[in-house]
């Protein structure tokens, strides 16, 4: 055994070998963000259903698809705060929880109104869990595996979102629609102690905080053994960064342009995201397929995702933000080619199939990518101000497709719309692409330069 006077932590968690803690943290990030996308899809699925029950119209619908997406949009930032606060682990702990019974409280709504307020409050905890589990998924990763974890993490998103429409199918006409939300809200409570009893908190993170020395001390001679590390071993660690709720930190050291191009590209795609989501179900019925026909057609949107997140678990690596850039225009066509009118069968699901392949390449590459972009300080906090600022486009995405419905306007001038967001979110990916390439030396996002505290000047004032 190997006598320890001071050991790097960041190099300890880049250069340790893959190992079954690894994936065992992969696992259960996984799992939880499995229960957020299937929450995040239930609504939609069954929204007709509710619809027609209580005599609401599709603008009101709308509302109530947003306003969960608006808790997400706060909890996003709040968590990620959290997070660099008192951890990744309890954030995302405290989130599943919480989203959990409020899922369950879901069933016993009477009127839209109450529907309305707790899909805010869903959404609210929702919003925690995500940002915490893309960096501590990045933050526990070998070097090397970085962004394939963080990528394959972000499956879990679509894995949940392709369920909802089989459990509905399957459960629904025995029991209603209220069985969807029971198990929405049963799976995310039992994750949230799974996550509490097997999960350990980011050594990165115990690194910055000098009361859980004893708690840091455990876990580094869990990655490695071979090393004696005692009362007396020092922990090099990065400088400590003092954030705050605000995104202030974002925007130095030549990260504003990244940041305000990052941003645009999550509102524009969630935006785009959304509106299909929300509202593919209820358009697909009212062109004359049965209900279980349409959550399952939707559902192949989901499965393609699963898909799509797997390539860009390939891609992301190796060609950065440029991965995502290539698949936005691809989704793009995509997206125009379901509203057209003579699609139909084999094809529409076919088309489905390759814009939810794409979408989900997308949507996985952005998560993983500001977990990647920023250093440890901030990483939660700028991950989760990224995804709050791109559920402001999944909350205008909704209404925007409700206030169409509800005029009357044709499925195929509403997926027109779509190709509005998806052609300024393709131009503001390749500008991401580019700040990258410049700041980090190539197209690979490497958090050793992330992760460096000297002042860089910014390569957008540098080009101008």
């Amino acid at each position: 055994m190997v006598a320890a006077e001071k050991i790097d932590v960041e190099r300890l968690v880049d250069e340790q070998s893959l190992s079954s803690l690894n994936v065992k943290i992969l696992v259960w990030m996984l799992l939880v963000l499995l229960a957020d996308g299937y929450d995040l899809n239930a609504v939609a699925i069954i929204a007709p259903d509710v619809s027609k029950a209580w005599h609401i119209d599709r603008t009101a619908l709308g509302l109530a698809f947003s306003a969960g997406l608006i808790g997400v949009a706060i909890g996003s930032p709040l968590f990620g705060y959290l997070g660099d606060k008192i951890g990744r682990k309890r954030g995302i702990v405290l989130g599943c929880a919480l989203y959990g019974l409020f899922s369950l409280a879901t069933v016993a709504a009477t009127s839209i109104q109450e529907l309305i307020l707790l899909r805010f409050l869903t959404g609210l905890s929702l919003g925690g869990a995500m940002p915490n589990v893309y960096v501590l998924a990045a933050e526990f990763a070998p070097k090397n595996f970085r962004a394939a974890f963080t990528v394959l993490a972000g499956i879990g998103v679509t894995l949940g979102a392709a369920s909802a429409g089989p459990v509905y199918a399957t459960l629904a006409p025995h029991y209603g629609w209220p069985i969807v939300f029971y198990i929405g809200g049963i799976a995310p409570i039992a994750i949230a102690l799974g996550v509490y009893a097997f999960v350990p908190e980011s050594l990165k993170f115990l690194a910055l905080r000098d009361d859980r020395r004893a708690e840091l001390m455990r876990l580094a001679m869990l990655i490695r053994p071979d090393l004696a590390i005692g009362g007396e071993t020092q922990f090099i660690v990065p400088p400590k960064v003092k954030t705050r709720i605000v995104p202030d930190a974002l925007f130095r050291h030549g990260l504003a342009g990244i940041t305000m191009l990052l941003w645009t590209v999550f509102l524009m795609q969630n935006a785009t995201n959304f509106f299909v989501n929300m509202w593919m179900t209820t358009l697909f019925r009212e062109s004359g397929m049965a209900a279980q026909q349409a959550a399952l057609t939707q559902s192949t949107y989901f499965f393609g995702a699963n898909f799509g997140v797997l390539t860009m678990a390939l891609l992301l690596g190796r060609f950065g933000f440029a991965a995502i850039a290539c698949m936005a225009m691809i989704y793009l066509p995509m997206i125009a080619a379901i509203g057209a009118p003579s699609i139909s069968g084999g094809l529409l699901s076919t088309v489905v199939f390759i814009a939810g392949l794409c979408n989900g390449a997308i949507y996985a590459g952005l998560g993983a990518s500001a977990a990647l972009l920023y250093p440890t300080g901030i990483r939660a906090n700028g991950t989760g101000w990224a995804l709050g600022i791109g559920r402001i486009g999944a909350i205008i995405g909704p209404v925007i497709g409700g206030a169409l419905l509800a005029r009357h306007v044709s499925t195929q001038h509403i997926f027109s719309v779509l190709l509005i967001p998806l052609g300024i979110a393709i131009v503001a990916a390749g500008a991401v692409t580019w700040l990258s390439y410049l700041r980090f030396g190539g197209l690979r996002l490497r958090e050793e330069i992330a992760s460096q505290r000297a002042e860089l000047v910014s390569p957008m004032k540098e080009a101008v």
